[in-house]
């Protein structure tokens, strides 16, 4: 999520209908923006600066909300995730362990069998 400073304001330019952009850092009361297409003047009212402003930080503030709720939920999934198979790897190195110890290769010692079995 960028900067609400750096964040693109789209002006609407009623001279000419054309579409330009400021940053927010730009975007004060009094401060006076030229069209770059006709040079019709547009000026920012206090009004304006602070409905905008008051959108803008609330979208932003959500939206880093969300985000950091997201970043939480997947933290804790991939902690999860990395015990799952922790466990998994331990029981299957118990389990190659105990078929180690149950093979006999040949040559290895033997109990002597029984004479009944």
């Amino acid at each position: 999520m960028p900067d609400i400073d750096s964040w693109e304001v789209p002006i609407a330019c009623f001279g000419c209908h054309g579409t330009y952009a400021v940053a927010f850092k730009h975007y004060r009361s009094g401060v006076v923006f030229y069209c770059p297409f006709c040079q019709t003047s547009y000026v920012v009212t206090t009004a304006m600066y602070a409905n905008l402003s008051r959108t803008l930080r609330q979208f932003h503030a959500e939206w880093t909300r969300d985000f950091e709720q997201f970043q939480q939920k997947r933290q804790r999934e991939l902690q999860d995730f990395e015990e799952r198979q922790r466990a998994r790897l331990e029981a299957f190195s118990e389990l190659l362990k105990n078929m180690s110890h149950d093979f006999k290769p040949p040559g290895a010692p033997r109990k002597r069998a029984w004479i009944f079995g």
